[in-house]
């Protein structure tokens, strides 16, 4: 018998069923897509979309959670609550929209992380919250897992076959398109159809898959045969790892906190899978694995908490450390109730890491809070420690602190400017630092921060050097590369008669090109960029003075910065250039600069006569 593919008919009455029972889901998703190509066309304030793109995304879980919520009100209920809960998921939302700062970085990222994470969680356990039913909660999200995962396969199949399609229309038909169409398809692909294919698989009353008895070959096999073996391979390896700890009084790596979580993790969402197993006591193997895999848990935990621990001890606590202390409790507790006995369901582990992940976005106990004052108290520490904190007040220093001194007050200094914001400095600086500040933070664009000029002011005040390079120890090749920032302000380029594009890589690799038939080669020599035509050097560009400016204005890996700082001018010889760079990138050996490679455009014209 052939397999029965759904009419089109079928499929337009799913997809407009889907549209009657999540308006609000698809409102926002269409919402984020919009947001999303207008920022890949670069149309409207960049801060501003990203505003709407990030509220609108959250609408998706959030209007998914509360039209849930409303539907176990039962059909009498649901109507009235229906609306009620849309008018208050709007306003909340619009509320949030509003809240967010013009730089949507640092914090308001994280903040928005989690409350993604705890919506996300909502949606696996509201529907049965206070319900029994194990097999149907198991169900239930058996059906939304695989249904998402099948979306996500189905869009990026439906993405690549669009992109292809397109690119053979314009090398078989010569229909030209601009490269931004792929983004905006893809955007569109993902926010529109994902999200809608995703919401027709919804069940509509989770209670009644109590009865279904279904469990796919496939889920089993990754759990039994997959997931199940690679975690008893990293238990084991977490255990011999804590032997040789203990052998050898070291304290345990700091990456070990990732390695635990990831285990942790992958453990957990094994015994989930293999959990109908064990409702029907079948594979009596599986209560076993899953009592070892608990009790050796335990001393990883342990070392994870130890790990974090010392690194609070030595550097303060970080919201990255704040989050890994709070998961590492969690397991600890799971693993506990588990090697007990005591976990005999699944079911309120979502719930509580939705409530953790809630409770720890806001208030004074938020891992914000706690690490802004951790970290504040750590940098008065250090200026106490070097004589540059009388009292409450900065003072210039009466002698320069260690070099390490002086890196690691840069460090603490440039958290709390760039994570949150120059007024985290408030009860450290006077009125006149709090002003220079706040004026030095209103220059330049409304969504981004330039960090590295408010932490040099804030040196300036204490006669010390900002040092840019306090992520990376003393005596590291470190690979730097910038960018030129796409959009900004146009280059003055009036004139200039020639215009090529050049791309230098090392002394040994120059750029080539001609003008008017005459040969031209740019050379890198050291750290001058030499332009000769016709075999002799016209002039020269000093690219060591553009990297020394860079450097002054704050840390280079990846950072974009405006056309005017990557621009070179020379005049000599009869010529006129400038050099528009659209990529520099180097390796820093203490302190040489090798392997230099430079992109960009180049511009020529004659001086006239004279004119030199």
């Amino acid at each position: 018998m052939g397999l029965k593919l759904p009419s089109l008919q079928l499929i337009a009455g799913d997809a407009a069923r889907s549209a009657r029972r999540f308006p609000e889901v698809l409102a926002t998703a269409l919402l984020a897509a919009g947001a999303a190509v207008l920022l890949v066309d670069r149309h409207g304030d960049p801060s501003a979309l990203v505003r709407l793109l990030l509220t609108a995304q959250l609408g998706i879980p959030f209007f998914l959670v509360l039209t849930l919520g409303a539907e176990r009100l039962g059909r009498e209920g649901r109507a009235r609550a229906g609306a009620i809960l849309r008018l208050v998921g709007v306003a909340a939302l619009v509320s949030y929209g509003l809240a967010l700062p013009g730089r949507v970085e640092g914090v308001p990222i994280v903040r928005w992380i989690q409350l993604n994470v705890a919506l996300h969680l909502a949606v696996s356990f509201l529907p049965l919250l206070g319900l029994a039913g194990e097999n149907a909660f198991w169900q239930f999200n058996r059906v939304l897992g695989l249904r998402m995962a099948a979306g996500l396969v189905f869009a990026g199949v439906l993405m690549a076959g669009l992109s292809v399609a397109l690119l053979a229309l314009d090398k078989l038909f010569g229909m030209r398109f601009d490269d931004e169409i792929y983004p905006r398809l893809y955007v569109l692909i993902l926010f529109v159809f994902a999200t809608w294919y995703f919401l027709g698989g919804v069940p509509r009353d989770p209670r009644a898959l109590e009865s279904l008895a279904e469990y796919p070959p496939l889920l089993r096999i990754l759990a039994q045969y997959i997931l199940a073996p690679l975690v008893a391979v990293y238990l084991t390896l977490l255990t011999a790892y804590l032997v040789k700890v203990l052998v050898t009084t070291q304290w345990p790596s700091g990456w070990i906190g990732w390695l635990v979580s990831s285990v942790g993790a992958a453990g957990l969402l094994s015994l989930a899978l293999l959990q109908p197993l064990v409702t029907r006591g079948e594979q009596r193997w599986v209560r076993v694995y899953a009592r070892l895999y608990f009790v050796l848990l335990l001393p990883a935990v342990a070392m994870l908490l130890l790990s974090a621990g010392k690194r609070i001890g030595q550097y303060g606590l970080t919201e990255n450390r704040y989050f890994l202390v709070l998961l590492g409790a969690w397991l600890g507790l799971v693993a506990l109730a588990g090697a007990l006995g005591r976990l005999r369901s699944l079911r309120p582990l979502p719930l509580t890491l939705c409530l953790l992940a809630l409770a720890s976005s806001t208030g004074p106990w938020s891992a914000f809070a706690m690490s802004e004052r951790s970290q504040r108290g750590r940098l008065a520490d250090l200026l106490r420690a070097n004589g540059l904190l009388s009292g409450e007040a900065l003072v210039p220093a009466s002698a320069p602190p260690s070099e390490d001194d002086l890196r690691e007050i840069s460090a603490t200094l440039h958290y709390l400017v760039d994570t949150h914001g120059p007024q985290s400095l408030d009860p450290l600086a006077d009125d006149a630092l709090r002003s220079a500040l706040r004026d030095k933070a209103a220059e330049g664009r409304t969504d981004r921060q330039d960090s590295a000029a408010l932490c040099s002011l804030v040196m300036d005040r204490l006669d010390l050097d900002y040092r840019a390079d306090w992520r990376h120890p003393r005596g590291d090749t470190v690979a730097r590369f910038v960018t030129r920032e796409r959009g900004g302000e146009a280059v003055d380029v009036a004139g200039y008669a020639r215009c090529v594009s050049v791309h230098v890589f090392g002394d040994d690799n120059p750029a080539t090109f001609s003008v008017d038939g005459r040969p031209g080669r740019l050379t890198l020599d050291g750290d001058l960029l030499r332009l000769e035509i016709e075999g002799r050097e016209r002039l020269a560009f000093d690219v060591a003075a553009l990297r020394d400016s860079l450097d002054r204005t704050g840390e280079l890996e990846g950072r974009q910065v405006p056309g005017a700082a990557l621009r070179l001018d020379a005049a000599r010889d009869g010529w006129r250039a400038t050099l528009l760079i659209e990529q520099l990138s180097w390796r820093q050996e203490g302190s040489d600069a090798r392997g230099q490679e430079i992109a960009g455009q180049l511009l020529l014209a004659p001086l006239p006569a004279g004119a030199e």
